[in-house]
């Protein structure tokens, strides 16, 4: 039987714009172990349980409706199948751009307002909160974003930058290079990609008893 879960993030508005970030799958109702973070590209579909009005400029966390977010389904699809449904704790997510769920065709420079070395700390800084942390699974998507060549090129340099440096400072903790750091939300292909990354959870989790 699959395991309860629930979703947390914080969300604000900039000039109308909706953006989220820290957002936690939360397994079994444990929100104080970290067991891996998930590397992505925007914030996806969910709102706030009670939707769009109570976000202000103010950043504030709210329990999340997750809606048709079929990536946070994935996600946790992937993770239950190595840990067995078992106790966990949550999943941390961080995105290279906070603005929720830009189309991928219409990042722009405004969009990417991330540096790769502000990702690289966000996630040095929740490894360093919770020192149990097991892996880190980078799952960028394809190259091809952005809705102009300058946009796709710099998204392109910042995912390099990113993945290069997490593996320099992350080597035995990141996933995800079996299928080439790819999106989970690969319809025609989601069976091969799930196995490949479980394979890779599981050959790094082998020491782990969850």
């Amino acid at each position: 039987m699959m395991e309860d879960f629930d979703v947390e993030a914080y969300f604000w508005k900039e000039k109308e714009t909706i953006l989220r970030n820290r957002t936690k799958i939360i397994i079994n109702g444990d929100k104080d172990n970290c067991i891996g973070v998930v590397v992505m590209l925007n914030p996806g579909s969910c709102l706030p349980k009670e939707g769009e009005k109570v976000i202000t400029n103010e950043k504030q966390s709210f329990p999340c409706d997750i809606g048709n977010d079929i990536t946070i389904k994935r996600i946790l699809e992937c993770v239950r199948l190595v840990y067995n449904d078992k106790k966990l704790g949550y999943i941390f997510i961080v995105n290279l751009s906070d603005i929720r769920k830009p189309k991928s065709e219409e990042l722009t420079e405004e969009n990417l307002h991330k540096k790769p070395e502000d990702i690289v700390k966000e996630i040095e800084s929740k490894i360093n909160e919770q020192n149990n942390i097991k892996w880190i699974w980078i799952a960028f998507g394809k190259d091809e974003n952005g809705k102009d060549r300058e946009t796709r090129l710099k998204l392109k340099k910042i995912k390099e930058k990113v993945k290069n440096q997490l593996n320099i400072f992350y080597p035995d903790k990141i996933i995800g290079k079996s299928v080439e750091y790819k999106h989970p939300y690969q319809i025609k292909e989601h069976e091969t990609y799930k196995q490949k990354v479980v394979k890779e959870l599981r050959d790094f989790c082998t020491h782990v008893k969850p």
